[in-house]
């Protein structure tokens, strides 16, 4: 599986991007030895730089892109791959406060103008445009982690009416970031397709419900793989 002919590439994105994975023992997180980029640049035969970092939402990434451009980053591929940081919230302020209003870190709309705006500023620098939605996350696993640290599960599940809504929300931002894929014509990678057909989500997520362990990690690498084979470019 040879991707050479994607040229040198860089990755924008946050921490599943990135390849972080949750260590439930030692209450930390770290970087994959498994991570799907670690893969491409060791089996796909790609130069890649990973400029994704963990807690990055599309906003905070779009400014990165702008401020790594400026300083003469260039490359021949971009993957963008933004989401499950703009569809979060603020875990402790609902906690506190579950009556009161509360919005995720970017709005929808914000997230698709965003989106499309990484695209062009990209592509105006001749990149061609690989992008990913999200992978779909396990809610019940999620809400037992955010709902720790001195938090109220009481409250937030107050707030959320059901810990489903977690993935309602989620799915959204995966949803739109699909939309944009197609309707700019990029290649796109199925990310949430991919993991929802494995069966068992359980097996392929870190003790937080949200980041891809080891084996989710593989599978992003499958995915990817999949869609640049399929790629006529």
């Amino acid at each position: 599986m040879n991707f050479s002919r994607f040229g040198k590439t860089i990755v924008w994105g946050d921490s599943v991007a990135r390849g972080v994975v949750y260590d439930e023992e030692r209450r930390r997180y770290s970087i994959s030895q498994q991570a799907a980029v670690k893969y491409f640049e060791r089996e796909g035969g790609v130069p890649l730089t990973n400029r994704a970092r963990m807690g990055m939402t599309s906003v905070d990434g779009m400014a990165q892109i702008e401020d790594d451009l400026a300083k003469g980053m260039t490359a021949d591929t971009a993957l963008i791959g933004f989401g499950g940081n703009d569809s979060d919230f603020d875990w402790q302020s609902i906690s506190d406060a579950p009556e009161a209003e509360h919005l995720p870190k970017t709005s929808l709309e914000d997230y698709e103008s965003t989106l499309c705006r990484m695209v062009r500023t990209l592509r105006d620098k001749g990149m061609q445009i690989i992008m990913t939605n999200l992978p779909p996350v396990i809610a019940e696993r999620y809400f037992d982690f955010i709902s720790g640290h001195g938090r109220s599960p009481e409250n937030i599940l107050r707030w959320l009416g059901t810990k489903e809504r977690i993935s309602t929300f989620h799915d959204g931002y995966s949803r739109v970031a699909e939309k944009v894929a197609k309707k700019q014509s990029c290649i796109f990678v199925d990310l949430y397709s991919a993991f929802s057909a494995h069966g068992n989500l359980s097996e392929l997520y870190c003790a937080d419900g949200i980041h891809p362990n080891d084996r989710g990690q593989q599978l992003i690498a499958r995915a990817v793989g999949d869609a640049l084979s399929a790629s006529p470019v």
